[in-house]
């Protein structure tokens, strides 16, 4: 009976997960769950008294706080994925041989943006840069 090589069985599990990574579908869904709980947490943030409320705690306000950080965090991701799979629409893939190729692994919104041929305005660059920051700020707590 012939050994099975370790190159032949993964094989086809490496060819799936290029397919399903490159299914620009999955980035939008993925991006509209991640949109969603961030709506989730400003909805509960809102539902809740003032962070300016005479009395509150410390550790009350830190929490307020950090879930509308962690709100903008979760909307630069779901932003992310949404122009990977713009990306993908586009005839690019962002996986091959099993990994994400190089050019995909930062989370720089801007360098995405241009990717797609469109230039964002200066204002906008801020906006990107900004949001791009709570990516990295939002998943460790230094900096990268």
């Amino acid at each position: 009976m012939p050994k099975n090589n370790a190159k032949d069985i993964d094989s086809p599990l490496i060819e799936n997960f290029n397919k399903e990574g490159n299914r620009p579908s999955l980035w939008a869904v993925q991006g509209d769950q991640l949109s969603c709980a961030a709506s989730f947490l400003v909805a509960k943030v809102s539902t809740e008294l003032p962070i300016t409320k005479i009395g509150e705690g410390m550790f009350e306000t830190f929490q307020k706080i950090s879930r509308i950080l962690a709100a903008h965090m979760l909307r630069a991701m779901a932003l992310e994925c949404y122009l990977k799979g713009a990306l993908l629409y586009n005839g690019e893939k962002l996986f091959d041989k099993g990994k994400l190729k190089g050019n995909y692994t930062s989370h720089n919104l801007i360098n995405y943006f241009k990717r797609l041929g469109l230039s964002p305005s200066k204002d906008e660059a801020k906006v990107l840069k900004y949001l791009t920051q709570f990516i990295y700020c939002g998943r460790y707590p230094v900096a990268k």
